[in-house]
């Protein structure tokens, strides 16, 4: 049996126990290889895939038995609901690894060429901190609305702050860049 193949068995965790729900359990254990397809495919990584379908479990199982005891109807199906649960947390880790990759100007641009990296580079030193973040998330991938409600504004303010910042950024660095007469900052605004 190669790694692989046991990494594919259903891991240690998966006993039944008094605080994991039975069909919970079942419902885990029959989606483990499912799981795991998705979290290679999304994260192309599997190593923390036991710990999320595990807190999954978990957070079904309280609310299947705080459905049972207040009496509600039960979950449709439990399979598909675990499967949705886990889908999320699988999303947040990815958003998570975009939101904190590190980036390089070479990241940033299609041509690795070394004067567009260096004006790049140089355009992130003059950003302020917000204008930089939403650069940074635009280059991860983030679209407006996703800024926006991490800004906790509308998704035109979000852009509208972003192409603000830029401007003035660029105003900076042509300003620094121009010679200096003596007894003048060139950051002064």
């Amino acid at each position: 049996m190669t790694s692989r193949s046991t990494n594919r068995d259903a891991p240690f965790w998966m006993q039944a126990s008094e605080r994991v729900e039975p069909d919970v359990f079942a419902a885990a254990a029959a989606s483990w290889e499912w799981a795991l397809e998705y979290s290679e495919r999304l994260l192309s990584d599997t190593s923390e895939t036991a710990e999320m379908l595990e807190a999954c479990v978990h957070a079904v199982s309280r609310v299947v038995a705080g459905r049972r005891d207040a009496g509600l109807r039960k979950i449709g199906p439990l399979r598909s609901y675990l499967c949705r649960a886990f889908m999320r947390r699988v999303w947040k880790a990815r958003n998570r690894r975009l939101r904190y990759a590190p980036l390089t100007p070479t990241d940033l641009i299609d041509d690795p060429d070394l004067d567009s990296a260096g004006l790049i580079e140089q355009l992130q030193a003059f950003m302020d901190l917000q204008t930089l973040t939403i650069f940074q998330l635009r280059t991860a991938g983030e679209k407006w609305n996703v800024i926006a409600e991490k800004l906790g504004t509308s998704p035109h303010a979000a852009e509208s702050r972003y192409h603000y910042g830029v401007s003035r950024a660029r105003k900076r660095i042509l300003s620094h860049n121009q010679p200096q007469r003596e007894g003048h900052s060139s950051l002064e605004e």
